[in-house]
C-alpha cells in the first residue's frame, strides 16, 4: 500500500483508522502489567487557541520494555472498507531498567579461507584481541574457526586469566587457507552453546564472520536460516558480519534475521574492530532478549505484513522474530493490516502481544498484552484531519527500503535499467509525499534515493561498483526496515539519528 499524501474533502482517506481505548475487561485480562497513560483535562480552548490533536496510542509495559502502539489514520471510513491500516508498534528498553550485566556465553567464530589473507586476517585478528579484553571472568567464550573444515579452538572456557590467554595462543597462529565452510562452521558453533547449561540470564550469542560464498558443506540458504532459527528458539541469538565485496550477503542477512541478531557490512577490513566493538557494545547493553511480536487478528481481520522481520503463522498467529533490545533503544516497527468491512462505531482488531526473557531479571520471561479495536466514522471532517504523520513518514521509509532492496536484486542480475526505474519511481513517491508532509526525514530518504541512482550508471559499468552497490545498499535497506534507534525520535519533522549501536 503505497503512503497518500492529505488531500481536499473530495478524496476519502480509505484507510483512515484509530486505535480505540482499551476496555477494563481487556486490560483486567492481559497477563502483564498494562500501563495506559491518559492525558489530563485542560481548560476549554478557543479553536485560535487548541493545539494539534495527538494522534490515538494504546501503551503496555512489562520489565524494562515499554510498548506503544500508534496507527496511521486516527479514524477509518466506514463507507471505505475493506482496506488496510498501518500501525507503528514503538518498543523501547528502559534507559534506567539496566541492572549489572549478565554473563556473556559467546561464540566467535572466524573465517580463514584463502580469501582472507593478507589485512582481513590480521584485522580479524586484532578485532577478537580487542573483543576478549571486553570480557569479564564471568563470561565463557568460544572460538572456532573455518575453511576446508571447521576447528574448535576453544570451547566455552571462562574468560578469566588462565581462560583468556588460552584463547589468545590459540588465535595468533590462525592461518588463512582453503575453501569456506561456513554452514557447518556456524552449525556447529550453535550446536556447542545449544548443549551447555548456563544461567538464565546469560546472553547465548554468535558472531560469524566471513568474506567469501560458502562453499563447503551446506550452504542453502534456506536451510541454514532454519537452523538459525532453531537456535532462536532455543535462546541462542546469531549475528553476522560480511568483509568486503564478495560474500553472499543474502545468505548473511537470513542468517541474522532468523537468529534475532544483526548483520554487518564490512567494506574496508580495517573497520573489523570498530564493528566488532559496536556489536559487543550492544550485547552488553541487553535489557531485553529472544524477543518475539504476537499478533492475533480478530475475525475478518488479517496481517499483511510485519516489515523487516521474519514471520512465522501458527493458526491465527502470527509471529515475529525481533531478537533483542538495548537500554534506551527505540525500534519503530510497522505491521500492516487487512480489515474486512464493518458497521456501528467501533470494530475489533485482535491483540498484540510482545514475549521476551528480562536480562535484568535474571532472564525471567515475560509479556506485555494490548488489545486492539478501532473507531468507524463517516464525518468528512474529522476523516480528514485523522493522520497521524509520524506514522506516514515511517511507512514511508519501510515502504522504500522495500524498493531499494528490489533495486539491489535488479543490479544482481545486470538488469541496470529496472534498478534506475524501481528508484526513480519511488524518488516520484516521496515528492509528492513531501509536498504536504514537509519532513526532514523525507527530504533525506529523497537525497540517499537520488546518490543511489547515480550509483547504478557505476554500477552498470564496473563490476567492484556493482559489488560494492549491491552490499551497500544491501545493508541501509536493511537498516531502515529494521527500524531501530538509539533514542525515541520526538517527532515526524525531526530527522532521526541512522547511528545505531545495535547495527
Amino acid at each position: 500500500m503505497s503512503v497518500m499524501p492529505r488531500r481536499p474533502l473530495l478524496l476519502r482517506p480509505l484507510h483512515a483508522l484509530a486505535l480505540a481505548s482499551l476496555t477494563a475487561a481487556l486490560a483486567a485480562a492481559c497477563t502483564s502489567k498494562t500501563v495506559k497513560k491518559d492525558a489530563p483535562e485542560e481548560a476549554a480552548q478557543t479553536p485560535e487557541e487548541a493545539p494539534e490533536a495527538e494522534p490515538k496510542r494504546l501503551e503496555a509495559s512489562a520489565g524494562p520494555v515499554h510498548v506503544e502502539v500508534i496507527p496511521n489514520f486516527s479514524l477509518v471510513d466506514s463507507r471505505a472498507l475493506p482496506g488496510k491500516l498501518d500501525l507503528l508498534v514503538r518498543l523501547r528498553g528502559d534507559e534506567k531498567g539496566q541492572a549489572p550485566r549478565p554473563p556473556l556465553d559467546v561464540a566467535v567464530i572466524l573465517d580463514r579461507s584463502g580469501s582472507m589473507s593478507g589485512d582481513k586476517i590480521l584485522a580479524v585478528k586484532q578485532a577478537a584481541l580487542d573483543l576478549l579484553k571486553q570480557l569479564e571472568p564471568g563470561d565463557r567464550i568460544s572460538l572456532l574457526s573455518y575453511s576446508d573444515d571447521v576447528s574448535v579452538h576453544s570451547a566455552r572456557v571462562l574468560a578469566d586469566a588462565a581462560g583468556i590467554t588460552g584463547v589468545r595462543q590459540a588465535l595468533l597462529p590462525i592461518e588463512a587457507t582453503g575453501g569456506t565452510a561456513l554452514g557447518p562452521a556456524m552449525i556447529q558453533g550453535l550446536g556447542l552453546l545449544e548443549e551447555a547449561k548456563r544461567p538464565e540470564e546469560a546472553l547465548a550469542h554468535v558472531l560469524l564472520l566471513s568474506d567469501g560464498q560458502a562453499n563447503v558443506g551446506e550452504s542453502r540458504p534456506e536451510i541454514l536460516g532454519a537452523r538459525a532459527a532453531e537456535g532462536f528458539g532455543k535462546g541462542v541469538s546469531v549475528s553476522t558480519l560480511g568483509v568486503g565485496l564478495d560474500y553472499n550477503e543474502d545468505l548473511m542477512t537470513k542468517l541474522a534475521d532468523q537468529g534475532g541478531g544483526r548483520y554487518h557490512f564490512i567494506q574496508d577490513s580495517q573497520a573489523i574492530p570498530r564493528v566488532l566493538a559496536d556489536e559487543m557494545a550492544g550485547l552488553v547493553a541487553t535489557v531485553a532478549s529472544g524477543m518475539n511480536l504476537e499478533l492475533r487478528p480478530a475475525d475478518g481481520v488479517k496481517v499483511d505484513a510485519v516489515f523487516g522481520y521474519p514471520t512465522t503463522d501458527e493458526g491465527a498467529l502470527k509471529r515475529a522474530k525481533v531478537g533483542s533490545l538495548g537500554a534506551g533503544q527505540s525500534r519503530d516497527i510497522i505491521v500492516r493490516l487487512q480489515l474486512p468491512q464493518a458497521t456501528g462505531e467501533t470494530m475489533a482488531l485482535g491483540v498484540l502481544a510482545v514475549d521476551f526473557a528480562d536480562v535484568t531479571a535474571k532472564g525471567e520471561r515475560r509479556r506485555a498484552e494490548i488489545a486492539l479495536s478501532v473507531d468507524l466514522s463517516a464525518d468528512e471532517a474529522k476523516l480528514r484531519d485523522s493522520e497521524n504523520t509520524e506514522v506516514t513518514v515511517r511507512v514511508a521509509e519501510v515502504e522504500s527500503a522495500a524498493q531499494l532492496e528490489a533495486a539491489t536484486r535488479a543490479v544482481a542480475t545486470g538488469e541496470y535499467d529496472k534498478a534506475k526505474l524501481l528508484i526513480q519511481q519511488d524518488i516520484d513517491r516521496l515528492e509528492i509525499l513531501q509536498q504536504t508532509a514537509k519532513s526532514d526525514d523525507i527530504a533525506a530518504q529523497i537525497a540517499d534515493l537520488k546518490e543511489a541512482e547515480a550509483n547504478v550508471a557505476k554500477a552498470e559499468v564496473s563490476q567492484e561498483e556493482s559489488k560494492l552497490f549491491q552490499k551497500s545498499y544491501k545493508k541501509q535497506a536493511y537498516s531502515k526496515a529494521k527500524g531501530s534507534y538509539a533514542t525515541k525520535k520526538k517527532g515526524p519533522s525531526k530527522k532521526k539519528s541512522t547511528k545505531d549501536p545495535f547495527k
